[in-house]
């Protein structure tokens, strides 16, 4: 009876820190996804009503720029939380409810991590490539979906590498500072895309501005045409 109370005992302790963690990256990554998905409609709506006003509805490669930033943004946000999702719940969840429950089998789960981690690594890839392919964005907006995807799976990856050894280490008293270790690594990934951000809104000024400076230089070349007919009809 004594062993059966332990056992439902630290089973519900598992669960209910297993459960905390979740929830907790989950909210974080929910809360930057929305802030960056609002930013990014704002400067779009923003940079089409200024394309619109400046230039009377043209602007055409403006606005394809502007389409391939946001596919980019929506790309690597996608993969961001797929990723983090798959290695919460098996880093996490696996490594903490089974390890932690049954250490028999440390070196199966660590195998099972790093195929699962590989699998993300692939499919993620395919599913870019077949994005690329079928939106046909520019050579520069496809190279920086692949950085952005590199430097998330590489920290990723790394993340579930230390923790995995922990384990297989047999250092189970750090299994929970790890776990915590986990989340602030995860709140740094995430917050790795405010820097994107930061080079979306930079990339949409300089568009602003270009588009302004067109607009100028328009109006001097038409000055100067102006300037030159009533010259030559002073002249005649």
């Amino acid at each position: 009876v004594v062993v059966v109370v332990v056992v439902v005992v630290v089973v519900v302790v598992v669960v209910v820190v297993v459960v905390v963690v979740v929830v907790v990256v989950v909210v974080v990554v929910v809360k930057e996804v929305v802030v960056v998905i609002v930013v990014v409609v704002i400067v779009v709506v923003v940079v089409l009503v200024v394309v619109i006003v400046v230039k009377g509805g043209g602007g055409g490669a403006i606005v394809k720029e502007v389409v391939e930033v946001v596919v980019v943004v929506v790309v690597v946000v996608v993969v961001m939380v797929v990723v983090l999702v798959v290695i919460v719940v098996v880093v996490v969840v696996v490594v903490i409810l089974v390890v932690v429950v049954v250490v028999g089998v440390i070196v199966v789960v660590v195998v099972v991590v790093m195929v699962v981690v590989l699998v993300v690594v692939v499919v993620v890839v395919v599913v870019v490539l077949v994005v690329v392919v079928v939106v046909g964005v520019s050579r520069s907006a496809t190279i920086s979906i692949i950085l952005e995807i590199n430097a998330t799976l590489a920290i990723v990856i790394s993340a579930a590498v230390a923790i995995s050894y922990t384990f297989l280490g047999g250092l189970y008293s750090v299994a929970y500072t790890d776990v915590i270790q986990l989340i602030f690594i995860m709140i740094g990934l995430v917050r790795r895309y405010s820097d994107l951000r930061m080079r979306i809104e930079h990339k949409i000024i300089f568009l602003a501005s270009k588009s302004l400076t067109s607009k100028k230089e328009f109006a001097n070349r038409k000055g100067n045409v102006r300037s030159n007919l009533i010259s030559k009809s002073s002249h005649l």
